[in-house]
C-alpha cells in the first residue's frame, strides 16, 4: 500500500495492490456470511460442515493470491536483506499450498462427494450394496497427508467416550504399541501406555517408517533431516505419556510400506518372537 501510495506508482502496482484487496476482502466476506448462519442456528450438521470447508478453502486461497501478489508487486529486494524473513516467507508459502490450499480444496472436494453419494443412496435405498460401493469409489478411501486431521476439541467431544470402561490392565506384563508413522501411537494409544507405564508395565513402542515424507517438498528442510526431526519427536512425544519407555525406530521408507511389507512382517515377528509371556499388542 506505502509503495501504490507513491506519486507515479505504476498501473501493474495498482493492479497487485487491487488483486490484494479483492481476495483479502472476499475472505472476510466469507468468515461474516459464516458467522451470521452460525449466529442464527442455519449452518448445523452437513450443511455446517461444508460451510467451513468452503470457508477454509476461500481463505487460504486468499492467502495464497496474497502472497503470490506481493511477491510480485515488490520484487526480491525486500527478502534479499533479510535471510531470516524470506525463509519465514518460503515456509508460509509452502505451508499455505501444502496444508491449506489444495488440502481444503480437496477436502472440500470430498466433502462434497461424499455428500452427493448419501443423497444417491437415500434416493436408491432398494440397491443400497451397489450404491455403497459406488460411493466408495466416488469419495476414495486413500489417505493423503495433506488432508486436514481430527481436531483435539472434536475427538474430546466425542459422546462415545461416556459410553467406555477404562481398560482392565490387570495380567499386563508388557505393553508392545506398533505405530506406522509417528504421532500415530499419540492418537491411538497414548492413553493406554500412560496407563500401562504408571502401573510399572514395561512399554515398547515401534515406529515403523522414517517421517522422510513427512512434509514433502519443504524448501527448509531435507528428506534426512526430517528422519533426524521426527526421531527427536517421537521420543519427545513418547517421553510425555511413558519416559521409561523403550522406543524402536525401524526406519522403512516413509510411504513405501506396501513395497516392504514382507520386510515390516519379519521385523516385527522378531520383535513378538522377544517379547516377554503376557505381552500385549496394540
Amino acid at each position: 500500500l506505502r509503495a501504490a501510495s507513491r506519486e507515479g506508482a505504476d498501473r501493474l502496482l495498482l493492479m497487485h495492490l487491487g488483486a490484494v484487496d479483492a481476495a483479502l476482502d472476499g475472505a472476510r466476506a466469507s468468515l461474516a456470511e459464516a458467522a451470521g448462519l452460525v449466529d442464527r442456528g442455519l449452518a448445523s450438521g452437513e450443511e455446517g460442515r461444508l460451510l467451513a470447508k468452503r470457508v477454509r478453502a476461500v481463505v487460504a486461497r486468499a492467502v495464497d493470491e496474497t502472497l503470490t501478489h506481493v511477491a510480485h508487486a515488490l520484487g526480491p529486494a525486500p527478502l534479499a536483506q533479510d535471510a531470516d524473513h524470506a525463509k519465514r516467507v518460503a515456509d508460509l508459502g509452502l505451508y499455505v499450498r501444502q496444508h491449506h490450499a489444495e488440502r481444503d480444496d480437496a477436502s472440500l472436494g470430498g466433502a462434497l462427494a461424499e455428500a452427493a453419494g448419501r443423497r444417491s443412496v437415500e434416493a436408491t435405498a432398494t440397491e443400497a450394496t451397489a450404491t455403497d460401493t459406488a460411493t466408495t469409489a466416488a469419495t476414495g478411501v486413500a489417505f493423503d497427508a495433506r488432508e486436514p486431521g481430527t481436531d483435539a476439541d472434536v475427538w474430546d467431544a466425542d459422546p462415545r467416550w461416556g459410553a467406555l470402561d477404562a481398560p482392565d490392565l490387570a495380567g499386563m506384563a508388557a505393553l508392545l504399541v506398533v505405530s506406522a508413522h509417528a504421532d500415530d501411537e499419540s492418537i491411538g494409544a497414548a492413553g493406554l501406555m500412560a496407563s500401562a507405564a504408571a502401573r510399572g508395565v514395561p512399554v515398547t513402542l515401534v515406529i515403523v517408517t522414517d517421517g522422510a515424507a513427512s512434509h514433502p517438498g519443504s524448501p527448509t528442510r531435507t528428506p534426512d533431516e526430517l528422519v533426524a526431526l521426527r526421531r527427536q519427536e517421537a521420543r519427545a512425544a513418547l517421553d510425555a505419556v511413558a519416559p521409561d519407555a523403550r522406543l524402536v525406530l525401524l526406519g522403512h521408507p516413509d510411504g513405501g510400506i506396501r513395497e516392504r511389507r514382507d520386510a515390516v512382517r519379519d521385523d516385527l515377528a522378531a520383535l513378538l518372537a522377544d517379547a516377554a509371556p503376557g505381552t500385549w499388542v496394540a
